[in-house]
């Protein structure tokens, strides 16, 4: 069950049979986002396992990573393998990930994990 109330669409714009805006908000930007128990490769490092999605995402990616570490509290951690990471600091490596996008849109659900706290 979410907390958002629902929303009335009054306009659907299809484009090639695909639903593409609803009430002029446009739905073909690209949304990053993460869930509650984000997968990396346990046997890398933290930067190295940003290293290779900043590859995939291109667009400057590769240049935010030291930021967006010290954003989430993980620089001192960077370097450490991702399997010896908490369960929280995989979560908070999750949100590094989302905000190496460059399409500055974000999805950030709500945790409801009893470990987050």
């Amino acid at each position: 069950m979410t907390d958002a109330a629902p929303v009335a669409a009054r306009a659907l714009v299809k484009r090639y049979g695909k639903l593409v805006a609803v009430d002029n908000v446009d739905l073909t930007v690209e949304l990053a986002g993460f869930v509650e128990g984000p997968r990396f490769y346990p046997y890398l490092s933290g930067r190295r396992n940003l290293r290779l999605l900043a590859d995939l995402d291109g667009d400057g990616a590769k240049s935010r990573i030291e930021e967006v570490l010290e954003l989430v509290e993980l620089r001192d951690r960077a370097d450490d393998k991702v399997g010896g990471y908490s369960h929280g600091m995989r979560q908070r490596l999750g949100i590094a990930s989302s905000l190496l996008s460059p399409s500055g849109r974000r999805a950030f659900p709500r945790t409801r994990s009893a470990r987050s706290g």
